[in-house]
């Protein structure tokens, strides 16, 4: 089956080096990278790093999205220590809900926000099972939330933009464990809530919509990236009022040692493309990589850790001869 991409925002067409620039604005245009794949330093040019198809889950800001028309490769920045502008093939990325997505039983649109459905943010990641003219029929797989159904075509695509999450309203009911969500009473299943391993211990909290009818209650329920509305069995609720609280952390390390063939470059360095001599981008602070060929020119090729792994780049210690990607 044939993938459709989705068009992308369309922006004044901007520097290929603008992102090198001072004062340059982080773009919010946003992909997600699910594996492993290729990466480019032009649309149509070889791989520079060794892709191995695992499995993974990073976010990456987009310069360019790419032409609608496949094989289309967006464009994305690398910040850090080294800023650079790459290219990720489709295969690699996941398909994202967009603003407003709204996934239900049935392929019949309806844009209101109090009928029963997963509610998704931006960002969140779906399986596409099959295009239907202007529906999509998809799954969902969140944290103990799946859901299986239809939307918008135009809501599901590889880039997204991000935004802020609305406040979510207190709860009401606590769940006695799992739950399925119908549409109506006892009708077309909009998605289930597994109950946690340890029921006794963790539990599910939401919001009763109204009073009970025919034996269910109309229950919202939230997580990161999504909200479910729908009818559930009046036994796998009870009431409880609790104000939830948010809160996280994240933790990061590294070790740091010397490179094989070490080489030390300055801050400034320009990484351009090998084939045509294009920056594609710069060394922000003086660092030492390990070299992978012509070591002792001013254009050694350097293994050069990024945002998407290690990558082999043409360093050079000169101006260049080409101002950017065309």
């Amino acid at each position: 089956m044939e993938t459709e991409v989705a068009a992308a925002p369309t922006e004044e067409p901007a520097s290929p080096t603008a992102f090198l620039e001072p004062g340059f604005e982080t773009p919010t245009l946003t992909v997600i990278r699910v594996r492993d794949g290729v990466v480019r330093t032009r649309p149509d040019g070889a791989p520079v790093n060794s892709p191995t198809d695992r499995a993974l889950l990073t976010h990456h800001h987009v310069l360019e999205p790419g032409p609608e028309a496949e094989p289309s490769r967006p464009r994305i920045l690398c910040e850090g220590s080294v800023r650079l502008a790459l290219y990720l093939d489709l295969e690699s990325l996941a398909e994202v809900a967009r603003a407003g997505a709204v996934v239900r039983p049935t392929d019949n649109h309806d844009p209101r926000r109090d009928t029963p459905g997963l509610y998704l943010e931006p960002g969140a990641r779906l399986e596409v099972l099959e295009r239907e003219g202007v529906m999509a029929h998809v799954r969902y797989d969140g944290f103990l939330l799946r859901a299986e159904g239809y939307i918008a075509s135009s809501d599901v695509g590889y880039w997204y933009e991000p935004r802020d999450r609305q406040e979510v309203p207190h709860t009401n009911v606590v769940f006695t464990g799992g739950a399925t969500f119908f549409d109506g009473p006892g009708e077309r299943t909009v998605g289930v809530l597994e109950a946690y391993p340890s029921p006794s211990t963790q539990r599910h909290y939401g919001h009763a919509l109204g009073p009970s009818r025919d034996g269910h209650r109309l229950v919202r329920f939230n997580n990161r990236e999504a909200t479910i509305i729908g009818w559930v069995r009046a036994s796998e609720v009870v009431d409880e009022s609790v104000e939830l609280g948010s809160g996280g952390g994240f933790g990061s390390g590294s070790g740091v040692s010397r490179p094989p063939h070490p080489i030390d470059l300055p801050a400034g360095t320009l990484f351009v493309d090998d084939a045509t001599g294009a920056t594609i981008g710069r060394l922000e602070v003086d660092r030492t990589f390990g070299c992978a060929a012509s070591c002792d020119s001013s254009r050694p090729r350097v293994r050069v850790p990024s945002c998407v792994g290690v990558l082999e780049l043409e360093a050079r210690l000169e101006p260049p001869e080409a101002p950017g990607i065309p």
